[in-house]
């Protein structure tokens, strides 16, 4: 599903760039024209060029005369943009097919808003240059300001029950009084809810850390080369809330974290 997804969007991405790369097409003759021409029978440029009456300007034919920086930031912004709405539905690894061409995305992207703010300025079209500039410019923002990592994982531990469902079921498998300090294990795939199992992950660990001992659940979604995921700490022992936490009011115990 997630290759699926990553391929239309790239299909989209390059179907874009091809319709804005369409050019103008003359009506055919003989044919009926429509928004204030005149009849075909009225129109004889052969014979009378000055009662040929040219057709009403549409957006198809304003599309024909887009400059390249509008085409261009158009594509890049649409690109950008598809890349990390499913790097934060799906995970990064998820937006790996579209990694390529939101890079690509990003690079294009200063050059063509300065291009864009110079001829809006100098040039014609300034609704369609002024849209090309606005998408832009969400998308430079965007790449400074959405961590798209903790975004999916956020969206993760919703679709898995929710902070607070997470955290009541994370307190009562770190009280277990089977477990022994310094214990570090696994859980059965059995203890383990099925929202968490479907959205999160079945392999649930409990223990410290090298670096800690502190018990902790840890639900770890990476691996590899890019480790990501979530870790419920004791509701006594939870670090001070982020600024994201306290906006959703989230618990401070259900953290997320990723490498950067």
């Amino acid at each position: 599903m997630e290759l699926l997804l990553a391929l239309f969007c790239l299909s989209a991405c390059v179907g874009l760039i091809v319709l804005l790369r369409q050019p103008r097409s003359p009506s055919p003759a003989g044919e009926s024209v429509t928004h204030g021409s005149v009849p075909p029978a009225n129109i004889d440029s052969d014979r009378h060029p000055s009662n040929a009456v040219p057709p009403a300007p549409t957006l198809h034919r304003r599309r024909g005369k887009w400059d390249a920086d509008l085409r261009l930031g158009y594509a890049a912004g649409v690109a950008y943009l598809a890349s990390l709405a499913v790097a934060i539905w799906f995970g990064p690894f998820a937006a790996l097919p579209l990694l390529a061409v939101g890079c690509a995305a990003l690079v294009v992207m200063p050059a063509v808003g300065l291009v864009l703010a110079v001829r809006l300025v100098t040039r014609g079209s300034r609704l369609w240059r002024a849209g090309a500039l606005a998408l832009v410019g969400v998308g430079l923002a965007s790449h400074i300001t959405v961590d798209a990592v903790t975004l999916h994982l956020i969206v993760r531990v919703y679709r898995a029950g929710g902070p607070g469902a997470l955290s009541a079921w994370a307190q009562e498998v770190m009280a277990d009084p089977g477990r022994r300090p310094g214990d570090h294990e696994f859980l059965d795939p059995d203890r383990v809810p099925d929202g968490v199992k479907d959205h999160l992950t079945p392999m649930v660990s409990v223990g410290g850390t090298i670096w800690s001992d502190l018990v902790r659940v840890r639900m770890e979604l990476g691996g590899g080369f890019y480790h990501y995921g979530v870790v419920v700490y004791p509701r006594d022992e939870a670090p001070p809330p982020t600024w994201w936490q306290r906006t959703l009011d989230w618990p401070s115990e259900v953290a997320v974290y990723h490498e950067e």
